[in-house]
């Protein structure tokens, strides 16, 4: 089974590094479109950063945690725990759209907007990119619920299971809608004509992994990653003549840490009815010109189109959708 990953960042280096790579735009960025990898009908752009401080070199020391679907590693409860509000000790009951994450290291732990967690009174959606600072406690976190029919009276542990496909993810970064979520959720399972008591994402996401052969694709986008320019901290992905979305980070770590939860992420997002990528470049030029040319051409374009994440003021996490 393929993993999925979350971060464990040693906070004094990846502090290090914002300080070192100030914005996610042109300033500090290129768009990559001679190294464009195309595998079926998924094609992935890579995005480089260009300035970098010598303090970077020192970020191959930080560590990470591997999560694994059969459970071997799959989440340390007594170091990071994602409970219902309801079993902390802040006396207030739970909430469809907020859970509470504690991080009982002494590390940073970076979580990514999207990531499925199974488990709870109901599955839900994280729907923030964030960084915990160590022994930070009853943090209360946003969430989606992707499970609408279900609110169990007594709370199932939670799990991470992975990352949304860009659809639901664009319904909680870009939208904030919960309603969407649901909606997007009900016609997947109009589309597999799909049944299910508990309207539960977790069943139209294998079958949609079924439709797009996710392992095996993953699989070969991964045996490139090594290949790739180490400084790369991004991808824009594009089927037929569509943008899928774009994700960038603030360090190319982080990226690297990151890169198959947004590869899974991708290939769920191509449908059966696409085809392989044929937008033309001009577009893709026009979509990335307005999303990296500066911080106000960008900010304002992520207000209709992404959310930027950030850390002490500093860009952590872009992620940005078609239009």
């Amino acid at each position: 089974m393929h993993k999925n990953i979350t971060c464990l960042l040693i906070g004094a280096l990846l502090i290090i590094s914002l300080k070192g790579f100030a914005q996610l735009t042109y300033q500090n960025l290129f768009v990559d479109y001679t190294h464009a990898t195309s595998i079926r009908k998924l094609t992935i752009i890579p995005i480089i950063c260009t300035k970098v401080d010598q303090d970077l070199n020192q970020l191959s020391m930080v560590k990470a945690w591997t999560i694994t679907h059969n459970g071997t590693k799959e989440y340390e409860q007594s170091n990071v725990s994602i409970v219902e509000l309801s079993s902390t000790p802040l006396d207030i009951p739970a909430e469809v759209n907020q859970v509470s994450i504690s991080n009982k290291t002494n590390e940073f732990v970076f979580l990514q907007s999207g990531t499925i967690i199974k488990g709870g009174k109901q599955d839900r959606i994280l729907a923030q990119s964030i960084l915990l600072a160590p022994n930070e406690l009853n943090n209360i976190f946003p969430v989606y619920c992707i499970e609408k029919a279900r609110w169990s009276k007594t709370p199932l542990p939670f799990h991470l299971k992975g990352v949304a496909d860009m659809l639901i993810r664009r319904d909680a970064d870009e939208l904030h809608n919960q309603h969407e979520v649901w909606k997007t959720i009900d016609q997947y399972y109009k589309d597999y004509q799909l049944t299910n008591p508990t309207y539960s994402y977790w069943l139209p996401y294998h079958k949609v992994l079924d439709i797009v052969h996710i392992e095996e694709d993953q699989k070969d986008f991964l045996q490139l990653q090594g290949k790739m320019n180490p400084l790369t901290v991004g991808f824009i992905a594009i089927t037929s003549d569509r943008i899928i979305g774009v994700d960038i980070y603030a360090t190319p770590t982080l990226f690297n840490l990151m890169c198959p939860n947004i590869l899974e992420s991708y290939i769920k997002s191509v449908s059966e009815f696409d085809t392989e990528s044929c937008l033309n470049k001009e577009v893709i030029e026009t979509y990335c010109n307005r999303l990296l040319r500066d911080t106000v051409t960008q900010n304002k374009f992520l207000k209709k189109y992404g959310k930027l994440y950030t850390y002490q003021g500093r860009p952590l996490h872009i992620i940005s959708f078609g239009y």
